[in-house]
């Protein structure tokens, strides 16, 4: 006999629970298959009230064997209440709640929880070795959102449907981080890196090109200081004319209101001719200019009255 099953607890263990699985089975079979069971169970209080002898005893006749009298347990010295209780056999009500009850106990679904039940606790038993852990993930992203923007009014034109993901024109920006030149402005899609842009988990609008951000002109209290132009500028977390929020209506806004508590939005403007704006990054030539575009400005807005021009998509 292999005696290599027996190694240890856990697979004695195994073999009870396997087995006692087994029986448990056979039982459900053995009782749900069997007409008789349930037949007799029913008739079981019936056969034995007929099979009594109901035969009237003469008192003249009656006689005890006093040798087999056990008289500290005798009936008599009781209660009248507990000799009725102790003799009063089941009442037809009750006796069908027994039935139901047992019937109950033994239903399908019960007997199915049990063996679940069973199962569920030694699942262990059944389980192989944990195997090697998985590679590592990729770190997290600290943005919130990517990809290019397009602006409701300039994007798609005045067509009543478009496709959302093919636009005539998405945000883009010019070379360098000047103030008077490195504008931003509605381009022509290409497959180019400054065309992307992210809204990172610090509220900057960030371009990939040179991971440059998108800023306006704010006084040292977060007011517009004049000059509504937005242009590209390095990454500074405590720029207040860096900080952005997407909101509910899909408008970019600034995040720091300012002491005049005005909300201030990014909009599309018509087309405006500038000589001083740069050209568009790693181009050269005069076909690389931005004079004549729609650029992206800022100006205080309404809350509840959102403008077409105000409002900004990621695709």
């Amino acid at each position: 006999m292999n005696t290599s099953w027996f190694k240890n607890f856990k697979d004695l263990r195994k073999i009870f629970v396997i087995a006692f699985i087994i029986i448990l089975f056979f039982l459900i079979f053995h009782i749900y298959n069997s007409k008789y069971y349930i037949d007799h169970f029913n008739n079981l209080y019936i056969e034995n009230f007929a099979s009594k002898d109901t035969t009237p005893i003469d008192p003249k006749d009656f006689k005890v064997d006093s040798s087999t009298c056990d008289v500290t347990s005798n009936g008599w010295n009781g209660s009248q209440d507990q000799i009725e209780i102790q003799n009063t056999a089941l009442s037809l009500k009750q006796s069908c709640q027994v039935d139901k009850k047992l019937q109950d106990t033994l239903s399908p679904n019960n007997l199915k929880t049990t063996l679940y039940s069973i199962i569920n606790d030694n699942k262990s038993l059944f389980s192989g070795p944990q195997g090697p852990s998985g590679p590592q993930g990729p770190a997290g992203s600290n943005y919130i959102y990517s990809g290019r923007i397009v602006n409701k009014s300039g994007s798609y034109g005045t067509a009543s449907s478009y496709n959302l993901y093919s636009p005539s024109l998405v945000l883009g920006r010019a070379d360098g981080t000047n103030q008077n030149a490195s504008l931003v402005f509605m381009d022509t899609p290409n497959i180019e890196s400054y065309q992307i842009w992210y809204l990172n988990n610090k509220d900057q609008l960030q371009n990939k090109y040179d991971n440059s951000c998108l800023s306006f002109q704010a006084d040292p209290n977060g007011n517009l200081s004049g000059y509504s132009s937005i242009y590209m500028n390095t990454c500074n977390d405590n720029d207040l004319g860096q900080k952005w929020t997407w909101d509910n209506k899909n408008r970019l806004v600034a995040k720091s209101q300012g002491t005049d508590k005005k909300l201030k939005c990014l909009y599309m403007t018509n087309k405006i001719s500038n000589d001083l704006v740069a050209s568009r990054p790693n181009c050269s030539g005069d076909n690389c200019k931005t004079k004549n575009f729609n650029y992206i400005q800022i100006r205080e807005c309404d809350p509840n009255n959102v403008k077409p021009e105000e409002i900004f998509n990621f695709i």
